[in-house]
C-alpha cells in the first residue's frame, strides 16, 4: 500500500487504512482528490456515485452526493472477501456525531431547482395556499418532517400512494415535491390538463 501511495503527497498508509492530511482544509481536500480509486463491497453505491442528476436521486442520498461532487471520486465494486481496504470508521469511530454543515449546499441546490420552474410566482403562491388547505398533503408534509409510521395500517388509505414514493418526496417553502416536480393539490388540478 505504501508503494502505491508514494507519489501522493499528504498520504500515509497505516496497515490497511489510508490517512490523508494537510496543513489546512484546502490542502487536505487536494490530497484526498489525488487518491485515484475507492473500493466498496456495496454494489448499488457504484451507479449512485456516478449519478449527476441530483433530483433523480432519493433524498437521503442527495446530501452525500453533494459532498462527493467536490471530489473526482472513482468507485469500483469489489467482492467483500476480496476487499482488503478496511473501513477505518469501523475501527476508529468518530466521537463527534455532528452532521456536517451542508445547509448552504442544500439551499443552493433547492434554489437551482426552484429557479428552473416555468411557473409564475402567483401560481406558486396559489399552489402553496392550496397545499396548506389540503388535509392529505399536510399529513404527508408532517410525515416527511417527522418520519412515516412503520405500520401501514396507521397510514390513511388515501396516502398509500405517497408512502410508496416516500423516498422521492420533499417539502420546500410550503410546496411538496416528488423529485423535482411540484405536487399539485387536488383543488388546483384541472381536468384534461397534463400533470406537471
Amino acid at each position: 500500500m505504501s508503494a502505491l501511495l508514494r507519489d501522493h503527497t499528504g498520504t500515509v498508509a497505516v496497515m490497511d487504512d489510508i490517512l490523508i492530511f494537510g496543513k489546512n482544509k484546502e490542502e487536505h481536500d487536494h490530497n484526498l482528490r489525488a487518491i485515484p480509486t475507492r473500493q466498496t463491497d456495496y454494489k448499488p453505491l457504484v451507479p449512485l456515485i456516478y449519478t449527476y442528476d441530483l433530483d433523480k436521486v432519493p433524498l437521503r442520498c442527495q446530501r452525500l452526493l453533494m459532498c462527493l461532487m467536490k471530489f473526482n471520486a472513482k468507485v469500483v465494486h469489489v467482492l467483500g472477501k476480496q476487499l482488503v481496504v478496511a473501513d477505518m470508521l469501523s475501527r476508529n469511530p468518530l466521537t463527534d456525531s455532528g452532521v456536517p454543515d451542508t445547509a448552504e449546499d442544500v439551499n443552493a441546490f433547492v434554489q437551482a431547482v426552484m429557479s428552473t420552474r416555468s411557473v409564475t410566482s402567483d401560481r406558486l403562491d396559489s399552489i402553496r395556499a392550496a397545499t396548506r388547505q389540503d388535509v392529505d398533503l399536510q399529513r404527508v408534509a408532517s410525515y416527511i418532517h417527522e418520519g412515516w409510521p412503520s405500520d401501514m395500517s396507521l397510514i390513511p388509505y388515501s396516502l398509500h400512494g405517497f408512502h410508496a414514493a416516500r423516498a422521492h418526496l420533499s417539502e420546500v417553502n410550503g410546496l411538496l415535491l416528488h423529485d423535482d416536480r411540484i405536487i399539485i393539490p387536488a383543488s388546483q388540478r384541472k381536468l384534461g390538463s397534463p400533470v406537471t
